[in-house]
Formats: structure tokens, C-alpha cells, sequence
């Protein structure tokens, strides 16, 4: 990143963004923990210490992450449900499968949603409001899909973690293919589940659906 643009854009305020920008682009290639936020200040091109302004530390600044990333979820599943909004067997499908797509297009943001190692949700109200958000559009989903006669006789915590340990499963698995699997495992059973995932975890998000539908 060019070093004029970024102290431009810093002067305009958005300081806070590009830490979190440049942290984002960091995970895609490296560890949460080798992370260091005056390196980060490096590349940017500002003052070392200049992320106290916003981050007092790390965990602040994962925590900023995953509440831009839950944000994010939330758009992405709203527009799924809009946009198939006619069929609700089809909806609950395509909302499954824009969390996974999500998930897998932007893994650096998806960790930090789920890695209580690397971030105390509790000292952070506005992730722990994100979070229930984002639970909220799969329960308010659910409790839709019970209202017209469409799921199981279940209860709605029941049915909404099975939908996210199916969504949540396919997207842990296909982040880490790459590291799980090698050319000599094209005999072994979950090798040969994890490239079926790989090809159409559509499939595997309607099989659920089917599982739990009246």
C-alpha cells in the first residue's frame, strides 16, 4: 500500500479502517498470534504508536474485526433472504449457502467470529451485540419457517444449531482442505466427503434442509 495514500487517508480520519484493512490483509497469509500492531503502523505509514488512537491492543483490534465481519454476515444473509424470498424452502437453503460462500471468501474476518482465544467477548458490548444479531437472523429465519407449518416439531434453539453446525462444518472444512488433504488421500472416506463438500455444499445444505422439514 502506497504510503502517500495512506497517511492521506489518515488525515481524513480513517485511521481506524486502515488498521483493521491491513490486519485483514495480514491474516490471509499469516498467524493472528505473529500479528504486531506497530508493524502494522509500518506499513501503513504512520507513527508506531499511533494505534492507541483506536486499539490498545490486539484484542481490541480483533475484536473490531469480527464486528465489522458479523456486520457483514448479516447484509449478506439479508440479501439472501430478499432476494428468494417467494419459496422458503429455497430461502433457508440460499441463506445457508451465502453464510458458507461468505465464510470462505473472507476467512481472516470468519476467524475472528468464532475464536474465543484470540478475543474476550465479554469486554467488548458492541461484538457481543453483532454476535446475537447474527444468531438473531438465523432464529428469526427458523421461527418464520415454524409459523407457516414448514420445519419439524422442534424447538427453535434445536433446529437453528443444527443449521449452524451444517453451515458452520462445510465452511471450517473447506478453509482448511488444502491442509487436510494431499493426492494420496483420494481413497480415504472423509477425503472423498470433503471434495463432495468442496464441489456442491448446496447439496449438503439441502440435505439438512430435508432432514428437518416437515
Amino acid at each position: 500500500m502506497p504510503k502517500q495514500t495512506v497517511v492521506s487517508r489518515y488525515h481524513h480520519g480513517n485511521l481506524r479502517q486502515s488498521f483493521i484493512d491491513a490486519a485483514c490483509e495480514y491474516l490471509k497469509h499469516a498467524s493472528a498470534e505473529s500479528l504486531s500492531l506497530r508493524e502494522l503502523a509500518r506499513e501503513i505509514g504512520v507513527s508506531q504508536t499511533a494505534h492507541y488512537r483506536h486499539f490498545k491492543s490486539k484484542n481490541a483490534l480483533f475484536a473490531a474485526i469480527a464486528i465489522d465481519g458479523f456486520e457483514l454476515l448479516h447484509k449478506v444473509i439479508s440479501e439472501a433472504q430478499e432476494k428468494h424470498e417467494e419459496d422458503f424452502s429455497v430461502t433457508f437453503t440460499e441463506v445457508g449457502l451465502a453464510y458458507v460462500n461468505w465464510a470462505i471468501t473472507n476467512p481472516e474476518k470468519y476467524q475472528m467470529l468464532h475464536d474465543s482465544l484470540l478475543i474476550d467477548i465479554a469486554q467488548y458490548p458492541a461484538l457481543l451485540t453483532a454476535s446475537k444479531q447474527s444468531f438473531e437472523d438465523l432464529t428469526n429465519l427458523i421461527e418464520k419457517g415454524i409459523a407457516i407449518g414448514f420445519f419439524i416439531p422442534r424447538a427453535v434453539p434445536e433446529l437453528a444449531g443444527a443449521m449452524w453446525v451444517c453451515v458452520h462444518g462445510i465452511a471450517s472444512l473447506l478453509m482448511t482442505r488444502s491442509k487436510m488433504l494431499s493426492a494420496a488421500d483420494v481413497d480415504n472416506p472423509a477425503a472423498q466427503a470433503i471434495e463432495q463438500l468442496s464441489q456442491d455444499p448446496r447439496a449438503t445444505i439441502e440435505l439438512l434442509v430435508q432432514s428437518i422439514r416437515r
